[in-house]
Parts: C-alpha cells; sequence; structure tokens
C-alpha cells in the first residue's frame, strides 16, 4: 500500500507479475500538501528564511530593516498550472477565500464552464496562466504530459517578482 496520491516509484509490474495487489491513497495527503503549498508561498513572499538566517546571525540591529521587507499575498493573482487536481483546487480555496486572491488556472482537461464554478478564470495555454501569475502554483501528476513542463522557456515568461512553488510528484 501507499500512502498518498502517486504511485510512480512502484514497480507495478513486477508487483503483478508476482500476484501483489497494490492500493494507493489519492486524497489522503490533499490538505498536506495544499498547506504546504500555501505557507511557501507565505514563508517566501515574506522573506521568513531570509529574516531568520539574519536575526540568528546578529547583524539585524533594528526592528524592519528594508531587505526583509516581504509583500503580502493578499488581492495577488494566483496561476494553478498543469492539472486542476484535488491539491490545486484546494490551493485555490485556501488562497481564494482566505487571501482574497483572484484565481487563474491552466488544465487542458478541465472546462471553462467547470472552473468557473471554482472560481478559477481559465487560461488557454501554459504560458498565460505563468504570465499571469504573481503566485505560481504547480501541482501535477508525474507522466508523459508533464514530465518537463516547467523550464527556461516557461520560466522566462514569468513576471520577475513571482513566486514558484512546486509540489508536482516526481
Amino acid at each position: 500500500g501507499k500512502h498518498g496520491i502517486g504511485y510512480d516509484n512502484i514497480d507495478i509490474a513486477s508487483a503483478k507479475e508476482r500476484g501483489i495487489a497494490v492500493v494507493y491513497t489519492p486524497l489522503a495527503n490533499v490538505n498536506s500538501v495544499a498547506e504546504l503549498a500555501v505557507s511557501l508561498f507565505l514563508a517566501l513572499a515574506r522573506k521568513l528564511v531570509s529574516a531568520q538566517k539574519l536575526i540568528r546571525s546578529g547583524e539585524c540591529t533594528r526592528i524592519a530593516p528594508p531587505e526583509l521587507t516581504g509583500t503580502e499575498l493578499s488581492g495577488k493573482t494566483v496561476a494553478l498550472n498543469g492539472r486542476l487536481i484535488p491539491i490545486a483546487q484546494q490551493v485555490a480555496q485556501i488562497l481564494g477565500v482566505g487571501f482574497h486572491c483572484h484565481l487563474v488556472g491552466y488544465d487542458p482537461y478541465v472546462s471553462r464552464e467547470k472552473m468557473a464554478t471554482l472560481d478559477i478564470e481559465k487560461a488557454d495555454c501554459l504560458k498565460e496562466a505563468l504570465r499571469a501569475g504573481d503566485l505560481i502554483n504547480i501541482s501535477v501528476p508525474l507522466n508523459d504530459s508533464t514530465r518537463g513542463m516547467i523550464g527556461s522557456a516557461e520560466l522566462g515568461v514569468c513576471r520577475p517578482t513571482a513566486i514558484l512553488v512546486n509540489t508536482a510528484r516526481g
């Protein structure tokens, strides 16, 4: 048994050959991964790691140094890319409702109408969604259509200030 959505690290053919049943729990980690993605957005936007390092080093000698001024998530545009799987939907829910973010999504398998029911504006292609995002979420299964989905060409269309969080499999 595999706890989680992906089973690409299990040799299915070998298990089948030996008569071993393989099971997985595709929805077990949805909230955990979505919360992790949102916490990573917060940590990056608010420069928490840099602040922690500066404070621990003793170099932080004043309150609210400008180099540690972060940005708020509230009102930002979130680009949900690749597949609108349950994890991406949960990230959208947390950021849309909790932070009043505008949601843009790209999924070639989900209709504009379905996305609208989730308060997500549908992008026509991956690069369109990437261009729109202040916060870019990648939550996709690993398969032939998603392997290598984000490369230098895709990163090149992102805003220079965009924050990309990749919680994708593989």
